[in-house]
């Protein structure tokens, strides 16, 4: 009963473009509903109000420094780790995409928020280190997602002014793990939101690429056997693909892009 509520509520502030008096209060007294079971309620209501008054700057900095806190915790991001399925996985990933909303608030503003996103890349290294659950869609619950949604915040932390320099090879080894530790191939667009992360961190942070991608390679060698294998090779394989379409049309990159374009002419048997 309590759910419908919310969801009446929700959608009639969706349809006439309002919200709460304090955004802050209503979000963190329904923080649970990222865990909700009703993709409704969780995605389209929720999750999309929420998104919208972070960005509105509904919230002050002392209060996404607070809902950054609670969300970071073992009861959101970290809710049932490490297990390889169950319905935990819907409370850990719209977790992280909240945290992606309010490092692009930050991201478009100066001032001090560097504590604020530093924790947060903290928490998603070690959340990308433990997720074990790499599910797309499920089925009647909705997205679970969890290499996609964790590459949306990667990417939105590659170009955060707030973020050290040393941070670009650490988001660097997170995109590895997220490819390396799938036992099938990605179906839903993972490679799409990964490749972007490794774009992001071609045109905003000062790396040489190609070791990273050479030694990728050399991690994922073919086999037509080994299916856990074969998955690690086409994961890469797609994820390069997407990387050399979204560095073809920058300027800035052309060699990048050519070597990108060699080496997956190469896994493809074409060159």
């Amino acid at each position: 009963m309590e759910e419908v509520h919310l969801k009446t509520r929700l959608a009639a502030w969706a349809s006439h473009g309002g919200g709460p008096a304090d955004a802050f209060r209503f979000t963190d007294e329904h923080l649970d509903t990222l865990g909700s079971l009703d993709p409704e309620l969780r995605d389209t209501l929720f999750y999309e109000a929420v998104d919208g008054w972070i960005a509105a700057g509904s919230l002050t900095p002392e209060q996404l420094l607070l809902l950054t806190r609670r969300l970071v915790s073992q009861a959101f991001l970290f809710r049932g780790i490490g297990e390889p399925s169950g319905t935990e996985v819907f409370r850990r990933t719209f977790s992280s995409l909240i945290l992606d909303a309010i490092v692009k608030h930050f991201n478009g503003r100066g001032g001090a928020h560097a504590t604020c996103i530093e924790s947060i890349a903290e928490a998603m290294e070690r959340y990308t280190m433990e997720e074990r659950d790499l599910r797309g869609y499920v089925a009647p619950w909705g997205w679970a997602h969890a290499p996609a949604h964790a590459a949306d915040v990667l990417a939105s932390l590659a170009v955060s002014p707030h973020l050290s320099v040393a941070w670009g090879e650490r988001l660097l080894l997170l995109v590895k793990e997220w490819l390396l530790k799938a036992p099938t191939v990605y179906t839903h667009q993972e490679e799409k939101r990964l490749a972007r992360v490794v774009r992001n961190l071609c045109l905003h942070r000062t790396l040489d690429l190609r070791p990273w991608i050479e030694g990728l390679i050399e991690a994922c060698p073919g086999s037509f056997s080994d299916m856990e294998a074969y998955a690690r090779r086409t994961n890469l394989l797609n994820v390069l693909r997407a990387l050399y379409f979204s560095l073809r049309v920058e300027p800035s990159c052309p060699q990048l892009a050519d070597f990108v374009e060699l080496q997956v002419r190469a896994l493809m048997r074409l060159a």
